[in-house]
């Protein structure tokens, strides 16, 4: 990958003789690193720490990057803090170090106290706790709070409000305090939809496992137990959620673009899949009015679509004039053309059309018994027809191959003869 900010870190590597932590281009470099995705500050940051530690002060440099990204505000930069450690600092430590020893067990407490909860981790599992498992098929929260926490207090009322306007979320909330009383007469009263849990005695490790070293601590995960947030107040939560949704949307929009024009049973499958689990389903991520104007409502047409002629079920009673088998034009009732020939495939096409000319001359050589259906002629010659077949089939683009046995059912649909 080409670093694009490695210039600065050459610059920075170039000063080294004056001592470049003192320079300023240091912080320099960091803050431009900022703006980057976590796989590019850890490569960068080993860049510029593996060559300081050939410089001879590489110990100072690491502890000098590995404080600005644990002192960030940026949700994930505590893992390159991590990384830090456990790469550069702690190993340097354990054969030689200028650090004070209150120092060293401070870095190597952060590093284990965020190591298993950090972003992109999958997310520990508390069974000691009765937390074995996250709740299939929705984002989830998993919120610690103490009942004397004033800060807690704060949140709860609102984190229930967060909750209750978004339904793609579980709660799962953890009482971290000892007082199983308190916590009874809590649960009647708030969080009344979540799972709740305690651990007393902390058998399930909950407090390095999530860093619980102070409250309130709220962390999302997604559908695969994949902390996706962590370290959360609710209005970075719903800041979250509202960036989650905008890409999931931009995700699922790029998909269902790309799959609409193709031709195939396997790509009008996908197709409909995306629809009736992402698109037209209950949590939709399309809840605007302008998605429904630019999503839905294509989405609902396309569900039409493919909703016409399906496999299993009979071909539609309509009379058309037609060619099989490369004989003269005639009409032929689709139900009924199965009953003499079995098996038929009916290849609907247009003039000029490369693909649906290579389709027929495919059927020509083939050994099978092929209907086809010029849809030019029948627009022109009995647009009435025209209609029928168009309501009845997926036409909106051409050629549209479907097969049928002898007694008129589809057997499949959106194939192919040509290899």
């Amino acid at each position: 990958m080409m670093r694009s900010i490695s210039i600065l870190a050459v610059l920075l590597l170039l000063a080294l003789p004056i001592k470049a932590q003192e320079t300023g281009l240091l912080e320099e470099y960091l803050s431009r690193l900022d703006h980057y995705d976590l796989n590019t500050k850890i490569e960068e940051s080993d860049f510029i720490i593996g060559s300081c530690v050939e410089a001879g002060n590489g110990l100072k440099v690491a502890q000098k990057v590995y404080s600005h990204f644990r002192n960030s505000l940026l949700m994930g930069d505590e893992n390159v803090a991590v990384h830090i450690a456990d790469r550069w600092i702690l190993p340097m430590c354990s054969e030689q170090c200028s650090l004070a020893d209150s120092t060293v067990a401070d870095i190597r407490n952060f590093a284990d106290f965020n190591r298993a909860s950090l972003l992109g981790a999958k997310a520990p599992l508390l069974p000691e706790a009765g937390l074995e498992d996250f709740g299939g098929g929705k984002l989830s929260l998993l919120f610690f709070y103490d009942l004397d926490c004033a800060k807690c207090k704060l949140e709860i009322p609102k984190l229930e409000a967060l909750v209750d306007r978004h339904k793609e979320l579980s709660l799962n909330a953890f009482y971290t305090g000892t007082d199983l009383e308190a916590w009874s007469a809590f649960r009647k009263e708030r969080f009344k939809g979540a799972r709740h849990f305690c651990d007393p005695e902390n058998d399930s490790d909950f407090i390095r496992k999530y860093s619980v070293t102070a409250t309130p601590r709220l962390f999302l995960i997604d559908v695969e137990g994949v902390i996706v947030g962590r370290m959360l107040d609710c209005e970075s939560l719903e800041e979250l959620l509202t960036e989650r949704k905008k890409a999931e949307k931009r995700s699922i929009s790029e998909l269902f673009n790309t799959l609409v024009p193709l031709r195939g049973s396997d790509a009008k499958e996908a197709l409909e899949y995306l629809i009736d689990n992402y698109i037209l389903c209950e949590d939709s991520p399309f809840d605007t009015a302008e998605d429904s104007l630019m999503v839905i409502g294509f989405a609902k047409i396309q569900k039409d679509l493919l909703s016409r002629a399906r496999p299993g079920s009979k071909l539609p009673g309509i009379r058309v004039k037609a060619s099989l088998n490369g004989g003269r034009e005639k009409c032929y009732r689709l139900d009924r053309v199965g009953r003499k020939y079995g098996k038929v495939v009916i290849v609907f096409h247009t003039e000029g059309c490369k693909e649906c000319e290579a389709q027929l001359e495919t059927a020509r050589k083939l050994n099978i018994n092929v209907l086809t259906v010029n849809m030019d002629k029948v627009e022109k010659e009995s647009p009435r027809t025209f209609r029928k077949l168009m309501d009845s089939f997926d036409l909106s683009v051409l050629p549209y191959l479907v097969e049928c046995d002898g007694d008129g059912v589809i057997t499949r649909r959106y194939f192919s003869l040509v290899e």
